[in-house]
């Protein structure tokens, strides 16, 4: 199955098909050892990369959810890679970075 639009029940529904999953480590700054990366292949050919961490704005208490969009499932994590850490960069600035800085998703596809 390809990603598209497809009719299904007398409805237009989109359908994506994920292609990946990365793990990224090595991020000895932060207090957890590894993120992972959900890549999808969208409709339009292009790859959309979403890390399963977001960054809590502590202005806000709003969730800084970023993603990465690449022509290729490379150039969409590496993207990924350098929004999740611009996110870090800025809320750096306000305070020190710990767990509460971050709310993971959850099987239920929403973040806590």
């Amino acid at each position: 199955m390809n990603s598209a639009i497809y009719h299904c029940s007398g409805r237009e529904v989109v359908i994506e098909q994920r292609v990946a999953e990365f793990v990224v480590s090595g991020l000895y700054e932060l207090p957890f050892a590894f993120f992972r990366i959900e890549v999808i292949l969208c409709k339009e050919g292009h790859f959309h990369a979403s890390p399963n961490v977001v960054v809590r704005n502590t202005a806000t208490n709003c969730l800084e959810h970023i993603c990465g969009i690449g022509a290729t499932v490379d150039a969409a994590v590496l993207d990924a890679v350098s929004g999740f850490y611009g996110e870090i960069d800025k809320e750096s600035m306000n305070r020190e970075i710990d767990e509460a800085t971050f709310a993971w998703q959850q099987p239920d596809g929403y973040y806590r």
